[in-house]
């Protein structure tokens, strides 16, 4: 056989084992990952709120028909000893009680990592908000979106009356990104167990109850009653196993 033909069967020999080494390292590192789920839920303060409208009671006794919430997630990430993990990129999820009751969200973490610190960031990332109106769950169709000021809104709460018995509306809808008036908030748990699951409740008996004597019933641009809004939201997360 001509010296040519020993080298181009070499060639191709030479190009098969590469291939499957490739697939077989591609297979390795598929097979190394497995699925983390994010859950973020409503709560009164003990019983999870599957729908609405739903009754709060705040620190006055008095009752408010909660009738809608939304609120945006990003920058998900989570740590093994100090070492990100786990980290949703620049992707915007958005929970919207109207849809449902839950909001499910599955990213890819190494198996031999198990977390132990999860944040996340509450609202929409100021570089987008300069960007202009996006598309998905950042669409201004969805109702987060304020055309007047071309700027997202981070998370809002609202509550409607239908008899005397019930509370003057709330109508908070929260955004900001410049100072003095940046309503992005940071959430961040430790000392996590080892799971595939975590779930994060926003606890909103508690939200009504601290803020309602704090601002105004109705805040829907930024503000010094947004930043105290946002404070308040940020600490009503709470993790459960």
């Amino acid at each position: 056989m001509p010296m040519f033909a020993y080298m181009l069967k070499g060639k191709v020999l030479l190009s098969i084992v590469c291939m499957l080494s490739f697939s077989w390292i591609t297979q390795c590192e598929v097979m190394a990952q497995e699925t983390t789920t994010i859950q973020f839920e409503l709560t009164d303060g003990a019983t999870k709120i599957s729908s609405l409208p739903y009754l709060i009671s705040d620190g006055n006794h008095h009752s408010h028909a909660l009738s809608a919430v939304r609120f945006y997630i990003h920058g998900i990430r989570g740590l093994h000893n100090g070492k990100v993990v786990l980290d949703s990129g620049s992707e915007h999820f958005l929970f919207d009680s109207a849809v449902s009751s839950t909001l499910n969200i599955s990213l890819k973490t190494p198996m031999a990592n198990a977390l132990d610190e999860i944040s996340f960031v509450i609202g929409v990332d100021s570089s987008l908000q300069m960007n202009g109106a996006q598309s998905g769950a950042l669409d201004p169709m969805l109702g987060m979106y304020w055309t007047w000021q071309s700027g997202y809104i981070h998370w809002k709460l609202e509550t409607k009356q239908d008899d005397d018995s019930i509370a003057s509306p709330l109508t908070w809808h929260v955004g900001g990104y410049r100072s003095p008036f940046n309503t992005l908030r940071t959430c961040r748990f430790i000392e996590l167990p080892d799971s595939t699951s975590y779930t994060f409740k926003l606890d909103v008996n508690r939200l009504i109850s601290e803020a309602v004597n704090e601002v105004l019933l109705s805040v829907m641009s930024p503000s010094t009653h947004a930043m105290e809004l946002a404070d308040i939201f940020q600490m009503c997360f709470q993790w459960h196993p």
